[in-house]
């Protein structure tokens, strides 16, 4: 080897680590850099960069951390000896097929297949490296709990690193939608009340906005209110972000963490413009390791709140994030399952499922500690999360035991709704309805419905009162459904002087074409179009009843949707008739 080869292989060795990093593989330089200091210890520019990655505050801790290898299982020190004799255990790439094949030939090695693992994740071969430490958690869940979770937590890592984008769980979401030629139908964004123009990100040196050609919006959940005293603020005060815009020459980008609330903004912009758009565009890549928790922070506050005010309201946010949204999405870690599947499983028995899920919080709990993020997250205790999916929690002191919002299904099972007071009743409510079984939901919604209306003035009770209706109707008691309709119409009327009568109304009339009873529905939806005038009403009334097979009176709704819509010009509404009358005569 000549003389400069060396430091060639030096130099290429710490670049080769920048690049890993730069590609979402910390565990990969890690590596790296260690091996330069084997080459030539105290080497300045490996341990500056190991410095760095143990000190960035914005990774979680297992990103940072240094692994090793396990030591042999009882009785396998002698086959582990053979097998590592004359091979080149420096060579990452040998030391993956010696661990490989040890675990191949015993399968119960779970040791070989962890380090194998290991040997993998240096190499930034994440996806193979993710494989082995799954085979090595199903071995080794039973016996090592703590050593498995530990190996699930480094997966969870790696799968969001470059070369793992098909297993990521936490994931950016990008529409593009490129308009017709000559078109540029945005210029709704400036008229809708849930829309809100942003400043364009400025270039730090020049001090001028990066993107000139372009406008930035943010496309909120729900439009701004009345804002509230930073006193009165509540987490119903928030609102979320659905969609961050660029709005370029031509064209939207439409961006966002969710999405669910994404595909809403797509399919509102596609209606708005119509056949002005001419292509949309999905893509999806793993968030950088750093912002694996963006979409907890997708939030936005009144403006005004004092700091006691937002520290409060970030804390409820990071509550209601977790433990009623981030528990019901699937995750490729949890095998496809949710959070609160993944937790009946580990109730039911599942070891592996328990380990597996135990380090998924675990990860979570690291984003949550981070200097960066601290203040954020306002000291919120994960054990609250392990409570709400049936873990034990790793410090019971930190969660109030009589605190329903964070309560498991099992234990909001054993409260009895009728001996709750209103506060504690509601709580439990939104607490069983996050967790999604209607059974369980109507427990606590049928007494709060018949509680006063102020008891449910803090709720949403358009959810409330339909998870009551779709239980009804599951049970088989149309008469049920159509008594808590009339219920929320009362307590509609009371509470806000029957804003939402149309809504309740229109539940009204498809109970009774759902079962079968079409002039009972024909005469509730005549009542209200004779109350609105509104074309969309009948053409609603129009869909529904020619979905369940009324024909003649769902045509009829047709022609009056067209009657209403001429008189008051609404084009689109014509134009929506007139396929449901074309539809007809196809069918």
């Amino acid at each position: 080897m000549s003389e400069t080869a060396p430091n060639e292989l030096i130099l290429g060795l710490v670049h080769e680590g920048w690049d890993h990093l730069r590609l979402q593989r910390p565990i990969a330089a890690w590596a790296c850099w260690r091996r330069v200091l084997r080459l030539e210890p105290e080497q300045p520019a490996a341990t500056h960069a190991l410095h760095v990655l143990a000190n960035v505050g914005d990774l979680p801790e297992a990103a940072r951390a240094e692994y090793r290898f396990l030591t042999p299982l009882p009785g396998r020190r002698d086959d582990w000896d053979a097998h590592f004799r004359g091979r080149d255990l420096e060579d990452l790439a040998e030391a993956a097929r010696v661990f490989g094949e040890l675990a191949d030939r015993d399968p119960s090695d779970s040791h070989a297949r962890f380090n194998q693992g290991i040997c993998l994740a240096w190499q930034g071969r994440n996806v193979e490296a993710i494989e082995a430490l799954d085979q090595a958690v199903q071995s080794m869940a039973a016996s090592e709990p703590q050593t498995a979770a530990d190996a699930w937590v480094l997966a969870e890592v790696l799968r969001q690193g470059g070369g793992a984008e098909l297993l990521a769980d936490d994931l950016s979401h990008v529409v593009p939608i490129q308009w017709s030629p000559g078109a540029d139908p945005a210029d709704f964004l400036d008229d809708r009340a849930d829309v809100r123009a942003i400043a364009n990100p400025v270039d730090p040196v020049t001090g001028s906005p990066r993107l000139s050609e372009a406008r930035l919006y943010e496309w909120l959940d729900r439009p701004w209110t009345a804002e509230p005293t930073s006193a009165l603020a509540t987490p119903a005060d928030l609102r979320r972000v659905r969609a961050t815009v660029v709005r370029l020459p031509g064209s939207l980008r439409l961006s966002g963490t969710d999405p669910v609330l994404l595909e809403e903004v797509v399919a509102e912009v596609a209606r708005l413009a119509g056949d002005r758009v001419a292509t949309v565009r999905r893509e999806a890549s793993p968030m950088p390791l750093a912002f694996q928790d963006a979409a907890v922070w997708a939030i936005r506050m009144p403006p005004g709140l004092d700091d006691e005010a937002q520290a409060r309201l970030h804390r409820a946010a990071v509550e209601r994030y977790y433990e009623t949204v981030w528990i019901l999405r699937p995750r490729q870690g949890l095998g496809g399952r949710s959070p609160v599947d993944a937790g009946k499983l580990a109730n039911l028995g599942d070891v592996v499922i328990r380990v597996k899920l135990e380090a998924v919080i675990r990860l979570r709990e690291q984003l949550g500690m981070r200097r960066t993020t601290a203040l954020l997250y306002q000291g919120y205790p994960f054990d609250r999360l392990r409570r709400r999916l049936g873990l034990e929690p790793t410090d019971p002191d930190a969660i109030d035991p009589l605190d329903a919002a964070s309560m498991s299904g099992p234990e909001l099972d054993q409260l009895e709704p009728v001996d709750l007071d209103d506060y504690t009743l509601a709580e439990a409510y939104e607490s069983a309805a996050a967790l999604g079984d209607d059974r369980r939901t109507a427990r606590f919604a049928g007494v709060l419905a018949d509680r006063e209306p102020l008891a449910l003035s803090r709720l949403d009770r358009r959810a409330l009162f339909a998870s009551l209706v779709r239980f009804e109707l599951a049970d088989g008691s149309t008469s049920g459904a159509l008594r808590r309709i009339d219920r929320a119409l009362e307590v509609d009327r009371i509470l806000q002087q029957g804003r939402d009568a149309r809504t309740y109304q229109t539940w009204r009339a498809e109970v009774h074409v759902k079962v079968g009873e079409a002039e009972a529905a024909v005469a509730v939806y005549d009542n209200l179009i004779g109350t609105t005038a509104d074309p969309w009403v009948a053409i609603d009334a129009a869909e529904t009843l020619l979905d369940a097979g009324f024909l003649e009176p769902g045509r009829t709704m047709v022609h009056q949707a067209l009657n209403l819509a001429e008189e008051s010009g609404d084009l689109e509404a014509i134009e929506r008739g007139k396929e449901l009358l074309l539809v007809e005569v196809d069918g």
